[in-house]
């Protein structure tokens, strides 16, 4: 039997996701603000780009003089630095206006006729209007509004190819939670094409009986969903008269890297007509954002991995130490690898320097802390602990997109197991990617977690760091690593 057309585009689909293309590693290293705010930033230097080729054209070919182009380089770059400050924040071109390509380029080149008017208007206060040719001006709007719209037109055309990319990051993957009734209402809408982007990938619906045994796994079974399936978006639908329940999903699908909103009750979606998502016919009450997103992503993305591969070149005679050093005192393989749950509870291998005996997995049937005095930490492997140097592998981690050089650490999977059940918020700390050294690390929070007070300890300053995250606290906590981190009492 042939199979169908629906069956090949799956597999074609699974085939692309494994070998992911160039622009699908674009995509998913700028996200749409990013892509968006680069858009504008490449149209903006688009006009002052045509300042200085209408001024140079213009004055030889029409006024026969040389064209002095000095002085044009900061009125473009001061004209365009208003204009996009107009686009971006006047006018909000965001991902979706740019999407519309036409429509924006005319936004667009009403921003550039405000940047054009402060432009004339401080010209004529300086006195300075004689300076300027008014021929120059008017080739220059004109063909810096042509330009704008031709840039828009194809800004529009790759945005449209990036959201039908398979698996594409730039698509909105929804699921909705929630009663029968309002979860159907939802799906409702989302059915409305108005936004391409938009896309219902996964619904639970609850009868409006439900105990509340039953709502709680139901609860758990779609934030297991969540983890294992691409969703960018969580939406709750409930009856807002049910506020128990309704803080109950909310607690817990926060703990999620997804953004989570509340839709409207019953009168709500009797109102809404058009729009799904940040649009105004249907209001959907953000109550929780994705952590380290957009730019902040961006940057600390780069900032690790460039970092990272920095650090392996200039470390590399301090790992080949390290690697003779644990040959030469006892058998077995010089790195170490664990199972670790790692961004949204995605399992990694972890790499260590290995610290103790080569069979020591072995001596325990379950899962056991390195302690004080362990027999099982070799000489070396005790150097190696005090010092955390036995941490150096996971800079490979970090190249990889694993983990960060700053962020919660990542703890086994059984002993995530364990605290998961005893420790409310506990599983928000897997919303970012784990780091080497984190918050908690140079506050004292680290080595065995022996009580649960000390867990709870940890997981409060990770839980800190996640939401109050800047570029400036990663850097801050790497230089208290260096300080105070290296080095600890309860490091063994």
């Amino acid at each position: 039997m042939m199979p169908s057309a629906v069956s090949r585009d799956i597999a074609r689909q699974r085939l692309a996701i494994g070998r992911p293309s160039l622009a699908y590693r674009l995509c998913k290293f700028c996200s749409p603000a990013v892509a968006a705010d680069l858009t504008l930033l490449l149209t903006a230097a688009s006009v002052a780009a045509t300042a200085l080729l209408s001024k140079a054209l213009y004055y030889p070919l029409v006024l026969g003089s040389p064209a002095d182009l000095a002085d044009y380089v900061l009125i473009g770059l001061g004209v365009a630095a208003v204009y996009f400050l107009t686009a971006r924040f006047v006018f909000h071109l965001d991902f979706e206006k740019l999407e519309q390509g036409l429509d924006s380029g005319a936004q667009s080149v009403k921003a550039l006729l405000i940047a054009a008017t402060l432009f004339l208007v401080a010209v004529f206060l300086t006195k300075t209007t004689e300076a300027h040719s008014r021929g120059w001006f008017v080739a220059w709007m004109i063909s810096a509004s042509l330009t704008l719209m031709l840039l828009h037109v194809a800004a529009a055309r790759l945005f449209e190819k990036a959201v039908r990319l398979p698996d594409s990051p730039y698509r909105r993957r929804v699921a909705v939670f929630g009663t029968d009734r309002l979860a159907t209402a939802f799906a409702a809408h989302m059915a409305d094409p108005g936004s391409s982007r938009a896309e219902l990938v996964h619904r639970t619906g609850l009868p409006d009986d439900t105990d509340t045994a039953t709502f709680r796994h139901e609860a758990a079974s779609f934030i297991q969903y969540c983890r294992h399936h691409p969703v960018s978006e969580v939406v709750v639908a409930l009856p807002w008269a049910d506020e128990e329940r309704i803080m109950t999903a909310v607690h817990a699908f926060s703990a999620l890297p997804v953004d989570v909103r509340l839709a409207p009750d019953q009168a709500g979606f009797a109102l809404a007509r058009h729009q799904l998502l940040g649009g105004t016919a249907l209001p959907l009450v953000t109550v929780s954002t994705r952590p380290i997103r957009d730019w902040g992503k961006l940057v600390k993305e780069l900032f690790d991995r460039v970092g990272a591969a920095f650090l392996l070149v200039v470390l590399s005679p301090v790992f080949l130490a390290i690697a003779i050093a644990i040959k030469l005192e006892s058998k077995g393989p010089v790195f170490f690898k664990q199972q670790r749950n790692g961004f949204n509870h995605r399992v990694f291998w972890m790499w260590k320097f290995r610290s103790m005996v080569a069979d020591a997995d072995k001596q325990a049937t379950t899962y056991r802390q390195a302690t004080r005095g362990d027999p099982r930490i070799t000489r070396v492997g005790a150097i190696l602990r005090k010092t955390s140097l036995d941490e150096l592998p996971q800079l490979i981690n970090v190249v990889k997109g694993e983990m960060s050089l700053v962020g919660p650490r990542p703890h086994p999977i059984a002993l995530d197991d364990q605290y998961m059940a005893l420790i409310d918020q506990y599983a928000s700390r897997h919303a970012v990617l784990p780091g080497m050294t984190g918050w908690a690390q140079v506050n004292g929070y680290r080595g065995e977690t022996d009580t649960e007070e000390k867990m709870i300890g940890r997981i409060a300053h990770d839980l800190h760091y996640i939401r109050n995250w800047t570029p400036t606290l990663d850097v801050w906590i790497l230089a208290l690593t260096v300080v105070r981190g290296f080095v600890n009492k309860n490091a063994y």
